[in-house]
């Protein structure tokens, strides 16, 4: 006869259990012969286990997620209302997630989609979404833009797509500084608690449920399970004893299928996210005797251990009210954990942990942080008319259109220009770091010079990629010339090539790292064609990079995302020519090389490491490789 679980070593048991929160797998046989039973009698104490390993390991894939999928492209559909479905980023059991792009404003967006054969209760669920998203209005909440039906009847839903990475407690606590991680639990908190004043609880928060935006501000995403506080939507939705949320961050009540999950319950899995922040990415000692209970269910869940490896010691009394068995003993609201938060913060700040050289950098984040959480609450929401307007601007001004290509503007301003200290040596790039200016804006085009575009003005194409969308190859710097000249008789208005200090001051777009994301360059493959798999299965190139974007040769324009200025495909796709003479120093024209100029960019042909900001090359004019393309400026009045 098998034994009961209480059977076991208590000591065996809790130690089974930490490794499995901490990711370490145990199969059966292992396990008997640490503690010297038959494999049969441990089996169904690793099968109640197996509840860890599900819930970590959907939040593993999600989280994996986020490049695994990003380029499945099978079976998009057609959806009616004006959207270009890109690609498939998620996919859960019933309904897909895709990279679009909104028709009339350009803007990426997140679409949700109605698997076709869903439940009555899942419908109603998704309607409710559609009915919660309505009602929320906070920056740190992605926004619904629109719902409706596709083209086959399928009920979708269009959201802000947030391009930033997840939310990585055990990456971020190696990582970042204790100050930082506090500001983004309390600004996380302040998006929650706006949620709760609006009567709706999310039920389902969790690191891959936060993405950070582009200036760093942690976003909720994905109220698929949250709820209305409503008597009249509770008994219709959730039933008793039905578990909704991921069991690692659920809150006993919701663990234990109870209906009437309230804002304390978002509370407790703030707190399991906070715990994580501050102890290295491991769970807090509630979620190990939840999981205990789970396999012994006369043991109790209110056992309160010591945090021995939580890094700031001054958070554990919040912690124990923030994960408190009962409800009623917990914050009441996200807001209320905020504020305790915020005290400690101002007790406590001289003790925080700083790592040393993150002192100053800390600093300057929790102020920027504090900044945009003071400013961007009070920022009026645009009406569903202004959305689109809005959407087409960019640093204050409307994106213009001539030639069936936007142009984006690109304010006066200074920026620093060259290599950054840590990038690659050995390349032809400005390997120096020195301030520069520029004096006047000017409009430059979104994406690179399209076919489409070219064959409007020159009436040929000379492109090895033939695809209308795509951006015209086999370019020299002398047919560009000529397209700008022709452009500016067409349009009446002055269309050339950028300086290099203008390509490199709108490709930055307000960043000053190697790449306008940051450092790292396997982003590349959300924001740059270059040379991968694919490429290097058809083309001979010298590098390329691990993964497959399904292109070989060129991309269509605007095929990958935008950086901060909307502006697309900088990096990478084609090298565009800039205005000649190639300077040494592109900031001295007293450095010209006679017969050279310049292309930046990089192109589909080139691995990340080439298709940098700061790198540089100079050509003869006459070059027209299909690696050679243009961008275009488009001078203000």
């Amino acid at each position: 006869m098998d034994r009961a679980p209480n059977q076991f070593p208590d000591a065996w048991i809790d130690a089974l259990i930490a490794r499995r929160l901490a990711g370490e797998n145990a199969d059966a046989s292992k396990t008997s012969s640490e503690i010297g039973v038959a494999p049969r009698e441990v089996s169904h104490v690793l099968t109640k286990l197996q509840r860890i390993e599900r819930a970590r390991q959907r939040v593993e894939r999600e989280r994996a997620g986020e490049f695994a999928n990003d380029f499945s492209t099978a079976g998009l559909p057609v959806i009616s209302s004006g959207y270009v479905t890109l690609k498939e980023i998620a996919r859960g059991g019933q309904a897909v997630v895709y990279l679009a792009r909104q028709q009339t404003t350009g803007e990426l967006v997140a679409l949700k989609v109605m698997r076709w054969r869903a439940e009555e209760r899942h419908i109603r669920r998704f309607e409710l979404e559609v009915e919660i998203l309505r009602k929320l209005d906070h920056p740190q909440i992605t926004p619904l833009i629109d719902s409706g039906e596709t083209t086959d009847g399928d009920r979708y839903l269009a959201t802000r797509f947030i391009d930033g990475p997840m939310l990585d407690p055990k990456v971020l606590a190696q990582s970042k500084p204790a100050e930082w991680r506090l500001g983004v639990v309390i600004s996380l908190c302040r998006a929650v608690d706006a949620a709760h004043q609006a009567g709706v609880v999310h039920r389902d928060l969790k690191p891959s449920n936060v993405r950070f935006d582009h200036v760093g501000r942690p976003i909720v995403l994905d109220f698929g399970l949250a709820r209305q506080v409503d008597e009249s939507l509770r008994h219709s939705l959730t039933t008793t004893g039905e578990f909704l949320g991921t069991f690692l961050w659920a809150s006993p009540e919701q663990a234990a299928g109870e209906a009437d999950a309230t804002p304390a319950s978002d509370v407790y899995s703030l707190g399991v996210i906070l715990h994580q922040l501050f102890c290295a990415g491991r769970f807090p000692p509630q979620v190990h005797a939840a999981v205990r209970s789970a396999i012994e269910p006369d043991s109790s869940l209110g056992a309160t251990r010591a945090y021995p490896a939580l890094e700031d010691p001054g958070l554990g009394p919040i912690l124990r009210k923030a994960l408190a068995t009962d409800p009623k003993a917990r914050y009441a609201t996200a807001g209320e954990l905020a504020d305790a938060l915020q005290n400690r913060q101002a007790r406590g700040h001289e003790a925080l942990p700083r790592g040393g050289v993150w002192f100053a950098a800390a600093m300057v984040t929790l102020f920027v942080s504090l900044l945009l959480l003071f400013v961007q609450p009070f920022a009026p929401r645009p009406t569903s008319k202004q959305v689109d307007l809005n959407a087409a601007q960019v640093n204050g001004r409307p994106m213009l259109r001539f030639f069936g290509m936007q142009f984006v503007y690109c304010p006066p301003g200074q920026f620093m220009v060259g290599s950054t200290p840590d990038e690659p040596a050995g390349l032809s790039d400005a390997r120096f770091r020195k301030p520069a200016k520029i004096e006047r804006g000017y409009y430059i085009a979104r994406t690179e010079v399209s076919q489409e575009a070219w064959v409007r003005v020159m009436g040929k194409n000379p492109s090895r990629f033939t695809n209308p969308s795509h951006p015209v190859d086999r370019v020299s710097y002398d047919m560009a010339q000529e397209f700008c000249r022709r452009a500016t008789e067409l349009s009446g208005r002055t269309i050339r090539l950028p300086t290099e200090l203008e390509w490199e001051y709108a490709c930055r777009a307000g960043t000053s790292t190697q790449y306008f994301w940051g450092t790292d360059p396997k982003f590349m493959l959300r924001y740059g064609n270059v040379a991968d798999r694919s490429t290097a299965l058809q083309f001979p190139v010298d590098s390329y990079v691990d993964y497959n974007d399904s292109y070989a040769g060129t991309a269509s324009c605007a095929a990958f995302l935008d950086n901060p200025w909307r502006i697309c495909d900088t990096l990478g796709n084609v090298w565009e020519w800039c205005q000649g003479p190639y300077q040494l120093d592109p900031t001295n024209p007293a450095t010209a090389v006679e017969g050279k100029m310049p292309v930046r960019g990089g192109s589909w042909w080139d691995p990340p490491a080439v298709a940098r900001i700061s790198n540089r090359n100079a050509l003869d004019p006459h070059q027209n490789e299909s690696t050679l393309g243009l961008r275009v400026v488009l001078e203000a009045d």
